[in-house]
């Protein structure tokens, strides 16, 4: 009794200590997973090859990138510039002959980018193409532009 008694205020200090370390550490935890950084241009390459098996063309820069993300979902969209003309037409045929991408044609509500950034940009696209089974990589051109538009769901 005499121990309560003596120590009383340390005991209250750290009945009060525990949930608000404990809320902080909650808060922390959530904080880093909604606070994912924009994605870099090299890790938007890196997508843009794994999934069209093309090199990222060497006069091609990215022009603007968004991405969004949620607890179980999100997605990440590249625009990007060709400067040399023979270079993107040789990209666009490497598309065509790979056929790792399939072809898709305009749909009743366009072609299905999520993003606000592409579908800007999808009533200007001469064609689309998508990856197996779930479409969730996307991918568009504008010829006369030299513009490559590609948004990578997950």
């Amino acid at each position: 009794m005499n121990f309560i008694k003596r120590n009383i205020g340390k005991i209250i200090a750290v009945i009060v200590l525990i949930p608000i370390v404990t809320s902080l550490i909650y808060l922390i935890w959530l904080n880093s997973i909604f606070s994912v950084s924009e994605p870099s241009d090299k890790r938007l390459e890196q997508l843009f090859e794994s999934y069209t098996k093309s090199e990222f063309p060497k006069s091609g820069k990215i022009i603007e990138k968004d991405y969004l993300t949620g607890l179980n979902d999100g997605w990440e969209v590249a625009i990007i510039k060709v400067k040399d003309t023979v270079e993107f037409k040789q990209l666009l045929d490497d598309f065509e002959l790979t056929k790792i991408m399939t072809q898709r044609t305009r749909g009743k509500y366009g072609f299905g980018f999520s993003s606000k950034l592409a579908a800007e940009k999808t009533t200007s696209l001469d064609s689309i193409y998508y990856t197996k089974p779930k479409e969730l990589f996307k991918l568009g051109y504008i010829k006369n532009k030299n513009i490559i538009v590609f948004e990578k769901e997950w």
